[in-house]
């Protein structure tokens, strides 16, 4: 899964998120200072989310967000995600917490739904 901003990996512990800190959305955001768009950090989450689930998945509602670091893909270039995905009435909530070692990026807490074909 992914597209030419990172690709994703399931392991063990969660998902391998690795940058591709030559995709163009870097050269924007900033010129000369790149950074993770939140926005992505979001979409990573969800779709880590999808792949716990084993289906595609839609975000329902951002409930929170935090972005406690800044992603500089050229310095991170491999972050791990971890999402605890709990069942609700209408969907799933999940928690997400994107870092690399001991440095915590983001959390989410975010609500979804699978994607029906």
């Amino acid at each position: 899964m992914g597209n030419d901003i990172y690709s994703i990996e399931m392991l063990s512990e969660g998902f391998s998120v690795r940058l591709n800190p030559l995709s163009v959305i870097f050269a924007g955001h900033f010129p000369g200072n790149p950074s993770l768009p939140g926005v992505i950090q979001v979409k990573i989450a969800v779709e880590c989310a999808g792949m716990e689930l084993g289906h595609s998945v839609q975000l329902k509602e951002l409930i929170q967000a935090k972005f406690l670091q800044y992603v500089d893909p050229r310095v991170n270039g491999e972050l791990l995600c971890r999402c605890e995905v709990r069942p609700e009435e209408t969907g799933y909530k999940v928690n997400a917490v994107i870092s690399t070692g001991d440095v915590i990026f983001s959390k989410l807490l975010f609500t979804c739904s699978l994607l029906h074909a």
